[in-house]
């Protein structure tokens, strides 16, 4: 980059870091007294954080729940608990504003290499204002570790396949894959994203030689960075357990006879109650019972939405609908004056990347770095659970098809990078 460029970017990093640590001071100020976190995915994480600093047993307050979360966010988080007796909260929002920060210049740099340094900048500065880029780094969720090796396991897997040599695609392609696998271990539902890619490449793929290289790499090195924890769940549970025990349970949370597309926990407790009892009765054993739960409410959705095809197609496009909503449901964020600032941005960024995206979609890279981690997200939370929450890690490669086209209009159009 050019001098000028530099200080651009650098202004816009600076911009992001100061944006972030203002609306951190505001959500803490608009917390009750007594009142830590406003989601309870964030207690688990921090409960489960002080756990490992204090090399106390990994679970979530119950001997059945010792493959609850995976390790990712927890393990990043407890470094706090070896500086503070109790962490402030406002410490981890504090890491996820530079979290945030960094996610922003990874944006910029996947921009710049798909387009130029201007489309770079302009994405940069579109993430850095944007409220559920924003959100994400402040509200100590596993998203705030996420979206950054995301984005670097996409970085990485463009420089593979643009590697010149042999020895550049198979170290970028490794690295791809240690961040794959780190991010996996943060957020357990990017795990089918390698696979999912792997299989549009195949089929449209001009060398499908390299495609498959690529792809035995990466899910090589994804399977070292994450042995460790499927070494620890063996022993455990006695299962192979490549994520967490709570995949079934959030099955059911978006396949069950009372699902609305929205997450409603509130049967877990009940049935987990229930079946522990019946399972003690019959005097089973207690490492077991967690594998054998998750299994339930997965057969048990299954069975659900078997028996309800129509029902499950309507949750489906209820659940898309909730995910890309331009106005969040008031449940997620009661406070009209910011639903409707995150709609007034979000709806004008939507559609002009949608434009982007016929503009650019015939260029091979921009689609897989654009376009397929959306369709991804969409694509599992339209199974699961819909939530605004879901769509802000896509959305920050997706924005870039809206960076390239703002580019164009103010008259900087430079020729999209082939190589």
């Amino acid at each position: 980059m050019k001098k000028q460029e530099m200080l651009v970017f650098w202004g816009i990093i600076c911009i992001a870091f100061a944006i972030r640590i203002a609306a951190a001071i505001v959500w803490e100020q608009g917390l009750d007294a007594d009142q830590k976190f406003k989601f309870g995915d964030s207690a688990g994480y921090w409960h489960l954080a002080k756990q490992v600093a204090n090399g106390d047993s990994y679970d979530y307050n119950s001997p059945y729940a010792k493959v609850f979360r995976t390790p990712g966010y927890p393990v990043f988080l407890a470094p706090l608990f070896w500086c503070f007796k109790e962490p402030p909260a406002m410490a981890a929002r504090v890491i996820g504003a530079v979290l945030g920060a960094i996610s922003v210049g990874l944006v910029f740099q996947l921009a710049r290499k798909l387009f130029d340094n201007r489309v770079g900048i302009g994405a940069g500065l579109l993430i850095a204002l944007y409220p559920g880029a924003i959100a994400t780094s402040v509200l100590v969720l596993a998203e705030a570790l996420f979206v950054p090796i995301m984005l670097m396991q996409l970085l990485m897997t463009m420089y593979a396949h643009r590697a010149s040599s042999s020895r550049g695609f198979a170290m970028f392609a490794l690295v791809a894959g240690v961040c794959y696998g780190m991010a996996c271990l943060t957020r357990p539902s990017w795990i089918l994203f390698v696979p999912f890619c792997f299989l549009i490449g195949v089929v449209f793929s001009r060398d499908r030689n390299r495609q498959i290289a690529f792809t035995a790499i990466v899910l090589a090195a994804m399977a070292v960075t994450m042995s460790p924890w499927w070494i620890r769940n063996y022993q455990v549970v006695g299962r192979f357990v490549p994520t967490s025990l709570q995949t079934g349970t959030s099955l059911y949370d978006g396949l069950n006879p009372t699902a609305t597309g929205a997450s409603d926990m509130r049967f877990a407790p009940i049935m987990k109650k229930e079946f522990l009892t019946e399972w003690a009765s019959q005097e089973l054993p207690s490492r077991d019972f967690e594998f054998a739960f998750n299994e339930k409410m997965k057969n048990e959705s299954l069975t659900w939405a078997q028996q309800n095809p129509v029902k499950c197609i309507h949750l489906s496009l209820v659940k898309f609908g909730r995910m890309w909503s331009p106005l969040p449901n008031a449940s997620e964020m009661g406070n009209q004056f910011v639903r409707w600032g995150i709609a007034i941005y979000f709806t004008p960024l939507l559609l002009i990347s949608v434009w982007g995206l016929v503009r650019f979609g015939n260029h091979p890279q921009v689609v897989w770095v654009c376009l397929l981690p959306t369709v991804y997200f969409t694509l599992i939370h339209m199974v699961f659970v819909g939530s605004i929450r879901y769509r802000h890690p896509p959305m920050l490669t997706f924005a870039i098809l809206a960076a390239a086209v703002l580019a164009s209009w103010f008259s900087f159009p430079k020729a999209i990078k082939r190589n």
